[in-house]
């Protein structure tokens, strides 16, 4: 992994508030990476929050440790780098014995009654279940291949094949993060070429070699309060990480620093979002 000799930044991350009266946060990327000010835009809509068993609001709670959530539910929909199929991994529930699988749906282009060519999904699905996997979370395609590297609540991470014709999986290789409760969210640096993985509650950025799946750096965030990250994003030489506390703690995002390479990285500012958006903040992009 090379050290790459110019510093770049993105512009600018956003994420929505998912609050009752949803909206668009936008924070500002300074020249060094960190964050400043930051607005809200209202969409207009509402938020979606899902209700447990109770009729209650499935917000972070902090009621449990490990935390408890939904196994044997999806828990990602994305393309292949080329879009022609259509991934899901599905988590396994441990207790009941029932293992989690890849779903992988190829996408064909057909003729409309109209006469339009048009594109759509298969109707049925390839389904794999990676030698070693249990609890499939989140995932992102390696740049420049068809295979996958993806997070396991189980035990940690693991670097997959996929044919890109059948979509087929097998394992390459897999690691264990040692300490971890549940590891769940990845994010692939184009800058050192290296994956960073985190963990709903145990606050650390693993650097991970997605080649061999070896642990290359282990960064403790603990120092900042927040309970875990749960939003990678790799904006060229730095990391932001966004943690939506867990309704005692404030919402915040994480800058991590990784210009100097890999094994090198370093937190360099911990930004409090205070009246931006609370414990129900997602899905994070950055503009480049």
């Amino acid at each position: 992994m090379s050290q790459q000799n110019a510093v770049a930044v993105g512009k600018a991350i956003y994420f929505l508030t998912n609050d009752q009266a949803n909206g668009v946060v936008a924070i500002p990327i300074g020249a060094d990476s960190t964050l400043s000010q930051g607005t809200v835009t209202g969409t207009g809509g509402c938020d979606f929050v899902g209700l447990n068993s109770d009729s209650q609001p499935t917000t972070p709670d902090a009621s449990t440790t490990p935390p408890f959530g939904p196994t044997n539910t999806v828990s990602q929909t994305f393309f292949s780098a080329d879009e022609s199929l259509l991934f899901t991994t599905v988590k396994g529930d441990l207790p009941t014995n029932k293992t989690g699988f890849l779903s992988a749906l190829a996408v064909e282009q057909v003729q409309a009654a109209d006469g339009a060519t048009v594109m759509t999904l298969a109707g049925a699905d390839t389904r794999s279940t990676p030698e070693g996997t249990a609890v499939l979370f989140g995932s992102q395609v390696i740049p420049g291949t068809s295979n996958m590297f993806v997070t396991d609540v189980a035990f940690g991470a693991a670097t997959l094949c996929v044919d890109p014709v059948t979509g087929e999986t097998t394992t390459m290789a897999k690691v264990e993060v040692d300490g971890q409760v549940a590891t769940c969210w990845v994010a692939i640096s184009p800058a050192i070429g290296t994956a960073f993985v985190t963990d709903t509650d145990f606050n650390e950025l693993v650097e991970i070699n997605f080649q061999d799946a070896r642990i290359l750096s282990e960064l403790d965030l603990s120092a900042n309060g927040d309970p875990g990250p749960i939003c990678l994003r790799p904006p060229v030489t730095f990391v932001h990480a966004l943690s939506p506390g867990n309704g005692t703690t404030e919402a915040a995002v994480t800058v991590v620093d990784v210009s100097g390479g890999s094994g090198s990285v370093m937190m360099i500012q911990h930004f409090g979002l205070n009246y931006l958006a609370g414990q129900n903040a997602q899905g994070m992009a950055v503009l480049a």
